[in-house]
Parts: C-alpha cells; structure tokens; sequence
C-alpha cells in the first residue's frame, strides 16, 4: 500500500462513496459516511483527552470541546493532534493512535502507521476512510465496555451483525426516516449504541446526524423538529422530564443503554415525545429485541433466533450470544427480563459491579473494609479506616483521588460515610447508613 505524505488534505482520492465489495464480491455501500467517521474519531480525542486533563498531563483550555466552542467544521478539522494544538506529545499520541487503531481495527489495512505521519484531524479522518476501501474481509469495530465492572474489555462485532441490527429496526418499529429528518444524540458515538444510532443508521438512512452528547440534554428541546430521531439512556430520558419543556410534535425517540423505568416511558406525556422505542442488549452482544411499550414483552430482532434457551445469530448458527440478563420466553420470539445473573447493576445505563468498587476503595491506605449499597439510583459507600480514632480528612483525600483515576464517573459512589464499626443489628445484619450525614459527597 502506498499513500502519500504530503501536507494537503486531498493527498488520499476523494473515492470513499464508491460502492465496496464484500468478501463474496457483492456490491455493498461504504460502511460508514464520513461524517460519522469524524464525529466517533473527535469523540475518542476527547475521552483521550479527558484522561490527560484529569491526570494533570493537559491543560483544560486544550480540551477540544472548549475549542470546538464558535468554530467552524473546518477549523476543527485543521487541528493538529500534537502537544502545541490538542495537548498530546509523542507518548499520549501514541496512545491516542493505538485506542483509534483499536475501534476502527487499522491493522487489518496497515493505515494505522499513517497515524503518526499524518497530524491533523481531517488527515485521520481521510485515513480511516481508506482502511474501509482497502479491506478485503469483513469490516470489525472495537468496542470497550465500561470497566466498572472490572478491567474494561474489548468486544469486537463485525459491521454487517451492527447493520443487520439497524435493518431490523427501520423496517419496523423504527420507520425509515424521511431525507429531511435528523438524527440526534445524546449517546457518545463511540459507544456501541451512539454508534449503531447516530453512525451506521443516519448512514443507512441517508439523513444528518447533529452530535448533542457535549451539550445540556435540553438542548434537544431546542434542536428537535418533526420527524427527528432522538437517542438517549434512560438517565437522560428522565432528566429532560425533569426540565418541564416539552418536544415540538412529531419527534421520535430511541432509548438503549440501561433498562427503562416507569418514569422514562413518562417522556411520551410529560415532555410531548410521539413514540419511544427501547433496545435492549449490551456491549457484548449488540441490540437483542425491542419493545415500545413499559408493559410489553421484548420483540427479538429480525436476525437474531432462539436456539432452546439461548439466543444466535440466524447466520452464524454457533455464535451464541452471552446474555448476562435472566430471559423468560413469552411466546417464539417475546421475551421478559428477570434481572441479572450477575452482581452487576446499573448506574445512568452503565454497568457497575458494586464489589469491583469496593475492591477499588479497598487498595487505599489506611481503609480497613468496604461495604457499597445503592440507593436513590447511585452507589454508596461505608468505610471503616484501620485506624478509626484518627481524622479521616487525608484518607478521605486519597479515596478521593483514587476514584478519579481509577473508576470511570457512575461507579463512584455518591457518598463516603467513616465510621468505627459496622453498623449492625442483633442479627448481626448490616443496617442501612445511607441515611447518616455523609462525609463527603461527590
């Protein structure tokens, strides 16, 4: 493979809207337009980005989204990822290569080395649009689960499952979407379901995606017009009731991520959204079914099928999919979710394993044990310091300081109670303290 090296933005050919051909050598559309490109790259340069800002690495007013604040496309695709433009010298642009390498699977085409010749956003994006005309095996994107559950892990799904997925929901309960219509998100699109909706479905569809994931959620209130798709968690769903306004007539909405709540399917009378479609599946396994209604059972997508008490994909008969959730069978293809099989629960639709966070707080100096409990839709946290007579002050600080680099924001728990002992009962139960005056809260 040769590219060119030069300076211009126009060094790679402007060929990534000809149809590709598939490992069989069908005719298929490029996988991705190149709108959604920039958009999940500009979003995988800020997550980069806020890492090294809250490491102390970057200063704040580097962030892109600070300098994505009044400029144009053009602007933003002009900058340079380097430590004088975006903050990032030869080591955390390294990194950054390598996490971008990642999600788009670079390797597979060798345009990852191209990385770290070429410096400017536009040049990435152009370069990414190349790995997808050079492959001559199916497309693969890289997914990280959250890690608060433990190390993050990295899932990979191949691009015509992620598609099969959206097929399914356009030729049902997600109707194709007019030209005019628009996609908004308030998921990050480099998360599997910002990607599925605000990437490969605009792509599909033929219609504009406006990214809103860096912006207040009401600002969908302002931005929405009929016919427009708006995608969402549950934890966004329920703050814009919260805010009293109300969505012009017309407007859809997609909500995946995290179970709804009685309260999230309340967006249809309390914020005026026309219909609301729930997805249900994780990281690990795509969409699995969907529903569009709080008392309906789960409609399993078009390409996946039942296998006795397991799910598949229709075409790949032996992938078996890892549901981490209890499914009841209502009838062929309806279903009924009956909590976890794990310890795992949800925190603003991510996953979080109370006793991965216990361990965490637990590797602090100075704590002696761990107990988490939830309340109120966050974690909380009761420690007993191994010296309980001293000022818990400096071990609070480095609780503190050990959450933020080590547990991504929904896993750390809402507040920190110090006490002596564990507050038990005659039973030698543990009591519920969420209730006592917190020494610290988040």
């Amino acid at each position: 493979m040769i590219l060119s090296t030069g300076n211009d933005a126009t060094w790679l050919r402007d060929s990534h809207q000809r149809p590709m051909k598939d490992t069989s050598g069908h005719m298929m559309e490029a996988c991705l337009a190149r709108d959604s490109v920039r958009r999940v790259l500009l979003s995988l340069i800020a997550v980069e980005q806020e890492r090294l800002i809250k490491a102390g690495v970057v200063a704040q007013e580097k962030a892109l989204t600070a300098q994505s604040i009044g400029a144009t496309d053009a602007q933003i695709d002009r900058l340079s990822i380097d430590e004088t433009s975006l903050g990032f010298d030869s080591l955390s642009r390294l990194d950054l290569v390598l996490r971008v390498n990642q999600f788009f699977q670079l390797h597979t085409t060798g345009v990852e080395d191209y990385l770290l010749v070429k410096r400017r956003v536009c040049d990435w994006v152009e370069l990414i649009m190349q790995h997808f005309l050079l492959l001559q095996t199916p497309t693969q994107i890289a997914f990280l689960t959250s890690g608060s559950t433990g190390a993050p892990k990295t899932i990979i799904h191949e691009m015509r499952a992620l598609q099969a997925e959206v097929t399914t929901l356009l030729a049902g309960p997600v109707p194709m979407l007019q030209p005019s219509a628009r996609v908004l998100s308030l998921v990050p699109p480099h998360h599997i379901y910002g990607f599925l909706f605000s990437c490969i479905l605009p792509t599909m569809a033929g219609c504009d995606t406006i990214d809103l994931h860096q912006q207040t959620p009401t600002r969908g209130f302002t931005v929405a017009q009929a016919g427009d798709l708006v995608i969402a968690t549950p934890y966004i769903w329920e703050r814009l009731i919260k805010s009293g306004l109300q969505f012009q007539p017309g407007v859809r909405g997609i909500s995946a991520g995290a179970p709804t709540t009685t309260t999230t399917w309340s967006v249809l009378e309390m914020a005026g959204l026309s219909s609301l479609t729930e997805v249900y599946g994780a990281t690990e396994t795509g969409g699995i079914g969907f529903r569009q209604a709080s008392d309906d059972a789960f409609h399993l997508l078009a390409h996946l099928e039942r296998a006795d008490a397991h799910i598949r994909h229709a075409d790949t008969v032996d992938k078996i999919l890892d549901i981490q959730d209890k499914i009841n069978w209502t009838g062929p293809r309806r279903f009924t979710i009956s909590g976890r099989r794990d310890d795992v629960v949800q925190v603003a639709g991510v996953n979080v394993a109370p006793q991965h966070v216990a361990e965490q707080i637990g590797k602090v100096f100075g704590v002696n044990s761990v107990d988490i409990r939830v309340s109120a839709g966050r974690l909380h946290a009761l420690i007993i310091p191994s010296k309980p007579d001293d000022p818990t002050n400096a071990l609070e600080q480095r609780i503190r300081a050990h959450l933020l680099q080590h547990l991504a924001p929904p896993a750390r728990p809402a507040t920190l109670t110090f006490r002596a002992t564990r507050p038990c009962n005659d039973m030698g139960k543990l009591q519920d303290w969420t209730g006592d005056q917190p020494q610290w809260c988040d």
